[in-house]
């Protein structure tokens, strides 16, 4: 029994009968059998055979790990799989309809290569992964399993109140943002005059989300308009406005502005 580059492994061994032997390395061996009679007669048979013990590498690409998307449409779901001499086939796992199963099959995959399906997803949070094998059957999955989000929902966004004080041109004001699927990211207000014009330096004010009270100044004693944003972890934003007035003889409490009504498309 010879090994590919010459080794020999089995060296004129006697045999009287069936035998098993072991090999350790993914080699291409080459086998001979001779076999001799009372005559002398020698009769020979030559055997080739490969040995490969590892299985695919498997990387998943797409989504990534704990991504936020607001778009459930068309989702790409990519993965890597590499091996030296080919890749059988792989198979998409995942809990996309509230069990563990296998989704969809590749059935010719190419070694490092990107591969890719595409899938529908409503509001969810999914786990995926890929097992991949090789024409020896050798399996395996990637890493860890991956997760994501799909968040179709806008946050909610209310103006609970926002008080003035006689001769003063500084506000305070009082906000709610939530989320009934996914997660608030950031939050932010702009102020905007009589023309929707924005007042001063009040534009895209950051703001810690659900932390009242906020203050405000606005450059003259007017009626101004208030919008509040809240923006989720996917992408998703929403706002709510509502006008105050600011006077040198008079002051006061406004409220109750709230919900808002998501754009179109996302921003």
């Amino acid at each position: 029994l010879n090994a590919s580059g010459g080794a020999v492994i089995i060296a004129n061994t006697t045999l009287t009968g069936n035998v098993t032997f072991n090999v350790t390395k993914e080699w291409i061996y080459n086998f001979t059998l001779w076999s001799t009679d009372l005559l002398n007669q020698i009769g020979r048979v030559d055997v080739q055979f490969s040995v490969d013990m590892s299985a695919p590498t498997v990387v998943l690409n797409t989504p990534m790990s704990n991504a936020n998307l607001s778009n459930g449409t068309n989702v790409y779901l990519n993965f890597t799989a590499t091996k030296t001499g080919g890749v059988s086939q792989c198979q998409l796992w995942g809990n996309f309809t509230g069990t563990w199963h296998q989704n969809y099959t590749w059935l010719s995959v190419t070694t490092a290569v990107q591969n890719y399906t595409t899938l529908n997803f409503t509001n969810s949070n999914n786990l995926w992964n890929v097992l991949c094998n090789d024409t020896s059957n050798n399996e395996r999955w990637a890493l860890n399993n991956l997760t994501f989000l799909v968040d179709l929902t806008y946050p909610q966004v209310v103006i609970d109140s926002i008080t003035t004080t006689t001769a003063s041109q500084t506000i305070s004001f009082n906000s709610t943002q939530t989320d009934t699927y996914g997660t608030l990211n950031t939050c932010k207000y702009s102020i905007y005059d009589a023309t929707d014009a924005i007042d001063g330096t009040n534009e895209n004010v950051s703001m810690t989300c659900n932390s009242n009270p906020n203050s405000a100044s606005v450059s003259a004693f007017a009626t101004y308009k208030l919008r509040v944003y809240a923006k989720d972890y996917a992408g998703n934003e929403n706002s709510t406005n509502l006008s105050f007035t600011t006077s040198q003889t008079s002051g006061g409490t406004v409220g109750g502005g709230g919900g808002g009504t998501p754009p179109a498309e996302d921003t």
